[in-house]
């Protein structure tokens, strides 16, 4: 019971504490990860428990409006009119020296071969 009111008015000591020092507070995970082990427990112990859920309140709305917000933010990003999952067969070499090619450039492999799809439509001749 002691380390919980420990860890508690530990997060609490720097929740939202801004000072002419320190502009920018810390955030709630970086709060969090730099309490030590026991006082994570005491803090988390609560949710131990078995159908911790079926205690949560609804949402307010200003909760919903955020969760809203945050879900339609989740996802990969669409660029045009979204993206279409295709299954190709590639020689093995070849995928492989794109693979490398890839990582060298900081390049995901499906952003290289859409590149390369790109410029080969570009220069393309039109009949």
């Amino acid at each position: 019971m002691r380390n919980q009111k420990i860890a508690r008015h530990r997060l609490a000591r720097t929740k939202g504490v801004k000072s002419k020092r320190d502009p920018i507070a810390p955030d709630p995970v970086e709060r969090f990860l730099s309490l030590q082990d026991d006082e994570k427990a005491a803090v988390t112990k609560e949710f131990d428990r078995e159908f911790i859920a079926d205690t949560f309140a609804p949402l307010r709305p200003a909760q919903q409006k955020e969760w809203r917000r945050l879900k339609t933010a989740m996802g990969r990003s669409k660029k045009g009119n979204g993206v279409k999952v295709i299954s190709l067969r590639v020689e093995k070499d070849l995928l492989k020296r794109a693979d490398e090619f890839a990582k060298k450039e900081g390049l995901s492999r499906a952003q290289l071969v859409a590149r390369g799809l790109e410029r080969e439509l570009a220069g393309a001749v039109r009949l």
